[in-house]
């Protein structure tokens, strides 16, 4: 059933993901230019793409959202089936799943902004951007520690690791733009909504790619690294291969020392 949701070429996963990047470019290029978009396309089409008021942006955003959220909650039950994971590791992937299903809601209706102004309007104090930092640090400290989490979790897919930590950079990206004082402004909006859209498309790419790797490649949680040469090393892991403490050898001298006397 999971191998005919998900194929087992790899180009086939990096097409997906091509051109649902070139979708969003697209839909950016018409929001950077709306008075050439409305010529080619008219103005009904045209304010779809124009920022603030248009919604393809938040609509693609969204689906990427939802995608990555079913990808994640398809990996966590693969890898529930797993017998050397002991840890538990795939309950990262539906603890994910939840959380990109909420941020997309968020993306869809902007009840971040609601939530926002709900609890900065309860403090007895005000400060800088309280609107926007209301929603901004939450979701980077969550964002953050998940992050930890699927990167020790992803360490078996070099492609998909790599397309995780490109998109955590774009959210990065679109953090700072709308923390800037002219967020509000023409660049800075594009900007930041340019790379929350990057962010969210890659996010789905990288759930994408490790689909595979775990349904077709390995299903089991990577393994644990072995420590550094000269560490301290607890008995019966790596270097104790498994069989119980480790013993030091005994040396030729010590051994002649016990040898009894003639």
């Amino acid at each position: 059933m999971v191998e005919r949701l998900i194929p087992s070429q790899l180009w086939k996963h990096l097409s997906i993901a091509v051109l649902a990047l070139l979708v969003g470019s697209l839909v950016l290029l018409a929001a950077c230019d709306p008075i050439l978009t409305s010529r080619l396309v008219g103005d009904d089409l045209a304010s779809l793409a124009v920022l603030p008021t248009g919604r393809l942006i938040p609509f693609l955003s969204t689906l990427a959202l939802l995608g990555a959220a079913e990808l994640a909650w398809l990996i966590g039950w693969v890898r529930s089936s797993s017998a050397r994971d002991f840890a538990g590791q795939y309950r990262v992937w539906r603890r994910a799943a939840a959380l990109w299903f909420f941020f997309a809601l968020c993306v869809s209706t902007g009840a971040h902004w609601s939530f926002s102004r709900t609890v900065t309007s309860a403090l007895p104090f005000s400060f800088w951007k309280a609107e926007a930092l209301g929603w901004l640090v939450p979701s980077l400290l969550i964002g953050a520690v998940l992050l930890t989490h699927l990167h020790r979790d992803m360490r078996g897919c070099r492609t998909s690791l790599a397309l995780l930590w490109a998109a955590a950079l774009c959210y990065v990206v679109s953090a700072v733009c709308h923390g800037l004082p002219s967020a509000s402004a023409g660049v800075p909006r594009l900007l930041g909504s340019a790379a929350a859209l990057y962010g969210h498309l890659l996010l789905f790419a990288s759930v994408l790619v490790h689909s595979r790797h775990v349904v077709y490649v390995d299903a089991d949680p990577p393994p644990v690294q072995a420590p550094k040469k000269g560490a301290e090393q607890p008995p019966g892991e790596l270097g104790g291969r498994g069989h119980g403490p480790h013993r030091p050898r005994r040396s030729r001298h010590d051994a002649s020392s016990h040898e009894p006397s003639p």
